[in-house]
């Protein structure tokens, strides 16, 4: 990919290299990894995880653009605004009972529940978004579904390492999220529509200003 494109990796893409690497220690298949919101976060992990996890995982989100953008990068997609996409994760899961493994890259209440409620017992839950919300859950629970929720905040200086050398040797197969380049005085106007959730995938400044000469 292009150099500029590299700027992503040292923050957002450290961040869903090290989430990734918190379910690839399950020893699983791609299959029984969900990756639960794609924002820009999202479609990083998605575009890293053919190298990560040797597979695409399976993704929701309550867009239906981006889970077809998901779709056509080779994912299985679900809407969880669909009132039965719960029972549909869980029936069309590995072994019928759930899915190993969810990374939220939300982290808002609903999401949080959402993700829980998917995972088979046993199961992982990883929350990296910062949305903010509650979570609750009985404390018998706990025991009883035996599920671990961890929460991963960006990566450590050796995962950074880590990282750029998988990227290094996996050229072909690391995607980069849907991007577009616009203008450092696009900034103002940027964060609005972010604000109001009109930007799809990453958004890159080009730092275009005139040169000053003296």
């Amino acid at each position: 990919f292009q150099k500029a494109l590299g700027c992503a990796y040292m923050c957002s893409g450290l961040t869903a290299y090290s989430a990734l690497l918190k379910v690839k220690d399950l020893g699983i298949n791609a299959e029984d990894v969900l990756i639960l919101g794609l924002g820009g976060l999202g479609f990083q992990a998605v575009g890293m995880a053919k190298a990560v996890l040797g597979g695409m995982p399976l993704v929701a989100d309550i867009d239906e653009n981006k889970l077809k953008e998901a779709e056509k990068r080779g994912c299985r997609a679900y809407n969880t605004t669909d009132k039965k996409a719960v029972a549909k994760i869980m029936k069309e899961s590995n072994d019928g009972t759930g899915i190993k493994a969810v990374i939220d890259f939300v982290g808002a209440g609903k999401t949080v529940t959402f993700g829980d409620a998917i995972l088979r017992k046993g199961g992982k839950l990883v929350v990296v978004g910062l949305f903010g919300g509650t979570f609750a859950q009985p404390t018998i629970f706990f025991p009883l579904k035996a599920r671990c929720i961890e929460g991963s905040f960006v990566g450590s200086l050796e995962e950074t390492k880590d990282m750029l050398q998988l990227l290094r040797n996996n050229r072909d197969s690391v995607e980069f999220p849907p991007h577009h380049f616009v203008s450092i005085f696009e900034a103002s106007k940027s964060l609005k529509e972010l604000q109001a959730g009109q930007i799809f995938g990453r958004r890159i400044f080009k730092h275009d200003w005139p040169t000053s000469r003296n």
